[in-house]
């Protein structure tokens, strides 16, 4: 399976069932027992659609990739949301800075909740306007949204930002603060 996938979820009697009795069964059905043959239909949920893909199981940052652009002044940066993956476009002074930054834990910490997290908003704010296309990142965005049962419409985006990346602030507060919190 690949791409977008509906599931129909049906509980079946695997084996015939006969004197079934419970206090939940609906009175228009009467009062039992019941028997249902081997194939019966005992319940059905609504179906469900979920984005099969390996990249689906990586980190959301997986979906963004830094990208120097010459054009960009040293300390500003661009998301273009257009591709496969996000492109973060920053100069190539900065990527390069972003680049060593990424060795260290709490310098990770700061690329986390800065360029990281405002890419991940922008991107929900994209995904809320529905003018988007059937990207890689896209449908990635998708299901993490629906792995963690998160409704885009209702929230906004810097709430939702925070519960796709499992709560990026906690890490500065870790490495920055740490136990004593001062």
């Amino acid at each position: 399976m690949r791409g977008e996938v509906l599931i129909y979820p049906y509980v079946v009697a695997i084996e015939a069932i006969e004197g079934f009795t419970c206090p939940w069964i609906n009175p228009e059905f009467g009062d039992g027992p019941f028997s249902f043959p081997t194939g019966a239909v005992l319940a059905v949920d609504e179906p469900q659609m979920i984005y099969v893909d390996r990249e689906t199981f990586k980190p959301i940052s997986s979906c963004f990739f830094l990208a120097p652009n010459e054009n960009i002044a040293s300390n500003e940066g661009q998301i273009d949301a257009s591709g496969e993956r996000v492109r973060i476009m920053v100069s190539p002074m900065l990527k390069n800075r972003i680049t060593n930054a990424r060795n260290s834990k709490e310098k990770r910490a700061i690329l986390l909740n800065s360029i990281y997290f405002g890419a991940v908003v922008q991107c929900l704010s994209i995904l809320k306007t529905n003018e988007v296309g059937d990207q890689r990142w896209v449908r990635i965005f998708r299901q993490r949204l629906a792995d963690q049962h998160l409704e885009l419409d209702p929230h906004p985006e810097t709430w939702l930002a925070q519960q796709l990346m499992r709560h990026p602030f906690a890490v500065v507060d870790r490495y920055f603060f740490g136990e004593t919190g001062e």
